[in-house]
């Protein structure tokens, strides 16, 4: 993310806040386009929100005042997304984030935006002692608007990214910020599960702890409320519904994505005792996807039946993606028959009609995505889910705020050490000594074989013996006659005169 995007963000951010508020809201039906265009708007938002969160949007006065005008048109327009909680929530997520970057320096009303700046006690510095270069110290004032959730979620995608030891602590250190989850502004606590459910992909631990946070605020509620509502202990619907849709959408990319099969299997059936599908009454102890398909909280507070079927709604929109992300791999086709199963008995039991548009919702925007690649003249993907912009989204934001708000981290290089010199006996020999030393080999098998040939000597046949004697008799002859010849005067062997 470099800041020369900055520009640009707000051109694109601009020309879709006039599209969707000139013509687009006009129209009676919703059409393919329009969610696409909320869809990259919302993509642009969050990256001005990340921006926003880095300073890097207080140069650009111009540009935020001509976006805050056409916000205010978009707030009455809002209404008109409310039976699609996905693109309902593009347009939630472009108003409140758009609220707070455009008029961070005019309001200071919005207590939830203002109230949490960092204070690294001397107790969160020793989670990274002996890790980084430096302890974590406290930015600035001016510069960090992001609570003690998020950071801490931060810090755990930080740990799990750099193969730290202490995550163990960080995350009983982050279950002890959760009631901050529940602040009337949501949008550091949607952050903070972005970048915790990136560290899930990678781990266990942290989608254990992502789900035993859906499951607690999903039926119990901040420990705050349990004094004023004693009688509602079970099932309180505290999470605001754009929580709860943001939550969905990181479980379907968590059973796409994650590291390893359990993993993927933790984030649709549940985890611990609840690995395998569940039957019968309604239980959000697994808070997988699953279990969100049947989520039907008590009326509790005014919005909790508008709760109840956005979240189903956004259980069956991510449910439908995701076993169409996983065709084709037949590594996981188990995978994709238990989501495939629980869509078929989730069409056949629900009942709103509203829940039912998700699939139809859904499956236009896989097309839609097919179709792009086509127009292109390119083979639409496998998976749409993995080839989709949410896949990297997380480790993106995760990496840009951990440079912004985390030291970094210097890798362990050990000092150069003299090697010690051990004492060695005069009868004993050094180690080197004793590895010039020639030991005794054994001759191959094939050496020894030549060997055994070159000592055999073959005995001679009837032919070669009789030339053989034939030839000692013949130089005992002429060896005879020479030492006659020697012997007699020379005149007997001229002959006669």
């Amino acid at each position: 993310m470099h800041p020369d995007q900055i520009f640009v963000l707000f051109f694109i951010a601009e020309s879709i806040l006039f599209r969707i508020c000139g013509d687009a809201v006009q129209e009676p039906y919703l059409y393919s386009s329009e969610a696409k265009m909320l869809k990259v708007g919302y993509f642009v938002f969050l990256r001005l929100t990340v921006f926003h969160l880095c300073s890097k949007l207080q140069p650009y006065k111009e540009h935020k005042s001509r976006l805050n005008a056409y916000l205010k048109v978009l707030f009455h327009c809002e209404a008109c997304y409310q039976p699609f909680p996905n693109v309902f929530f593009a347009v939630h997520f472009m108003l409140r984030t758009g609220d707070i970057f455009c008029n961070a320096g005019e309001i200071e009303t919005d207590s939830a935006l203002r109230t949490s700046t960092v204070n690294n006690s001397d107790q969160k510095t020793k989670l990274l002692h002996g890790s980084c270069s430096s302890s974590c110290e406290e930015p600035c004032q001016a510069e960090c608007k992001i609570n003690q959730f998020l950071w801490h979620c931060i810090l755990i995608w930080f740990c799990v990214d750099n193969k730290i030891q202490q995550l163990d602590e960080v995350l009983q250190h982050l279950y002890i910020f959760k009631d901050e989850v529940y602040q009337s502004n949501w949008i550091n606590a949607a952050l903070g599960l972005i970048v915790l459910g990136e560290a899930a992909k990678r781990n266990m631990l942290c989608l254990m702890l992502l789900m035993d946070l859906a499951r607690v605020s999903m039926t119990q509620g901040p420990e705050s409320e349990h004094k004023q509502l004693e009688d509602y202990q079970q099932d309180l619907a505290i999470w605001p519904w754009q929580l709860c849709y943001i939550y969905t959408t990181i479980l379907s990319d968590i059973s796409v994505n994650g590291s390893t099969s359990d993993i993927q299997k933790a984030a649709f059936a549940g985890y611990g005792n609840h690995m395998s599908l569940p039957t019968g009454k309604f239980d959000l102890e697994g808070a997988g996807l699953y279990q969100l398909l049947q989520y039907e909280p008590s009326a509790v507070f005014s919005d909790c039946s508008e709760s109840g079927w956005r979240v189903r709604y956004s259980a069956v929109f991510n449910l439908q993606k995701a076993c169409h992300g996983l065709r084709g791999d037949m590594t996981r086709e188990g995978l994709r028959n238990g989501m495939f199963k629980a869509l078929q008995k989730q069409k056949k039991e629900e009942e709103d009609s509203r829940v039912l548009e998700a699939v139809r919702v859904a499956e236009a925007e896989i097309s839609g995505l097919a179709n792009l690649s086509r127009s292109a003249g390119r083979k639409p993907p496998s998976s749409i889910v993995n080839s989709g912009l949410t896949q990297y989204m997380g480790w993106r934001i995760a990496s840009v705020l951990s440079q912004q708000y985390l030291p970094p981290v210097i890798p362990h290089i050990p000092l150069p050490t003299k090697p010690k010199r051990t004492k060695l006996l005069p009868w004993t020999l050094s180690p080197q000594q004793q590895s010039f030393k020639k030991k005794p080999t054994r001759p191959s098998l094939r050496e020894e074989i030549l060997q055994a040939e070159a000592a055999y000597k073959r005995f001679p046949d009837i032919n070669t013996r009789t030339d053989s004697y034939l030839r000692s008799v013949i130089e005992n002859q002429v060896s005879q006659e020479q030492t006659l010849i020697r012997l007699l005067p020379q005149s007997t062997v001229l002959g006669p005169v």
